[in-house]
């Protein structure tokens, strides 16, 4: 079950920037704002009804998908619906709920979802190059974010993370301070 519905009613409104009249006066804007970030992982039915909501309050949201039940969905609806009842269905409609909407970012959950701290370094490449390749080409648009299936990171998958091009990596845990990031991978 997801958490994602309580941080979809906070979150409705987010800074998309702040006026200011110097850059000094700027950072101590940003330095006293409380930021908000809202994602939600695993891509399921909830999601298009989710992002009509972040869309009707003009909110930005990110929605980390891994690929593998969707790449058996792409050709056998049933097979996948059997694996997973959650998946936003036919495979048209998965795109349509994603693809285009301005403030909807989507971002890498690995191909799989494992614990990437317990793959071979050649299992890792994998899910972090074919979740990247695929979801690039399904939504025609660049992947530059990774969560951490579970939260689970250490510094090899870390490393990992940024040799495979993404920008950015998040985990689950609250840290008290999170922008800038002292390590965007982590």
């Amino acid at each position: 079950m997801r958490k994602s519905t309580v941080v979809a009613l906070i979150g409705a409104a987010l800074f998309s920037g702040m006026p200011a009249n110097s850059a000094e006066e700027g950072k101590e804007a940003v330095a006293k704002t409380i930021l908000v970030t809202q994602s939600w992982d695993d891509g399921d039915q909830n999601d298009a009804r989710l992002i009509g909501i972040l869309q009707k309050y003009k909110a930005r949201g990110t929605f980390f998908i891994y690929p593998v039940n969707y790449v058996t969905l792409e050709t056998n609806q049933e097979a996948a619906l059997k694996v997973d009842p959650r998946l936003v269905a036919p495979f048209a409609r998965f795109l349509e709920t994603y693809g285009g909407k301005d403030g909807i970012e989507i971002g890498a959950h690995g191909f799989h979802h494992p614990d990437m701290r317990k793959l071979k370094p050649e299992e890792l490449l994998f899910e972090l190059t074919e979740s990247k390749r695929v979801l690039e080409a399904w939504f025609k648009t660049p992947v530059k974010g990774l969560a951490y299936p579970g939260g689970a990171s250490d510094a090899t998958v870390e490393k990992a993370v940024q040799a495979a091009g993404y920008v950015y990596a998040r985990r689950v845990e609250n840290a008290p301070k999170v922008f800038p990031p002292e390590n965007p991978m982590a």
